[in-house]
Order: structure tokens, then sequence, then C-alpha cells
């Protein structure tokens, strides 16, 4: 399953691109995916915004810009 999806950072409310590639063979809502942000400073821990319920969480850097991140239960809405 391949996303784009557009969200805003918790603290700053920076907007995000969150383009999700692949699901990652640990758990379901694990998904690996590369986030653009202006400031590339998305960190682990950072808590990305999709709608009003729905958040994703990076818990894992891989590349530059690859990360792994978790959504929250009802994100399962946008796909």
């Amino acid at each position: 399953m391949q996303a784009r999806l557009f969200g805003k950072k918790e603290r700053t409310n920076a907007k995000i691109e969150v383009f999700v590639l692949r699901e990652t063979e640990q758990r379901r809502e694990y998904m690996g995916c590369y986030c653009r942000d202006p400031a590339r400073k998305v960190r682990i821990g950072n808590r990305i915004y999709l709608t009003i319920n729905s958040w994703c969480e990076v818990i894992d850097n891989t590349t530059s810009r690859g990360r792994t991140v978790r959504f929250n239960e009802d994100a399962g809405d946008i796909f």
C-alpha cells in the first residue's frame, strides 16, 4: 500500500507530507515512510496529526528522510 498524506507536527503546527511506502514486518500499524518537512526536523517521538482523531508517531529513523511510524487506531479510517 502506498499513500500520500498531509499533516501537521504536534508542537509547531509545521506542515508535513508523509509518503507511506510499505507495511513493516513487525506489526500491521508500523509503516515505512518518507516525511517531507521544510526544516527536515522530523524526529523520533514527533507526532504528526493527519485529521482531528488520526495521527502517527515517528518511532525510528531509517535513511536521511526515511522513518518508521506507528498510526493510532483511528488512523485506519484514512486508508
